[in-house]
């Protein structure tokens, strides 16, 4: 689970993640979650690494559905692609 995870793992450059991909909010923690295809990238609030982790994309969709993670403004904004 993302809360356990270790924030400095190496997944690709976070800086990346969060300039191409999807911008959601965790609606369980109120932690910003970024998306780039397999790559997640978690904060709080105030900016703090939570942790940075792969997830497969089924697993993404199916967050996504329940409502787990929700799309912010900012994610239409960066694409204007589902996939």
């Amino acid at each position: 689970e993302a809360r356990e995870g270790d924030p400095y793992r190496n997944v690709g450059d976070v800086n990346r993640i969060k300039r191409e991909g999807k911008k959601y909010i965790d609606t369980e923690t109120g932690h910003n979650v970024w998306v780039r295809g397999n790559d997640v990238y978690i904060e709080a609030q105030d900016g703090t690494p939570i942790s940075r982790f792969h997830n497969p994309r089924r697993n993404t969709q199916d967050r996504i559905r329940k409502g787990r993670w929700v799309p912010t403004s900012q994610e239409s904004s960066n694409s204007s692609s589902d996939s």
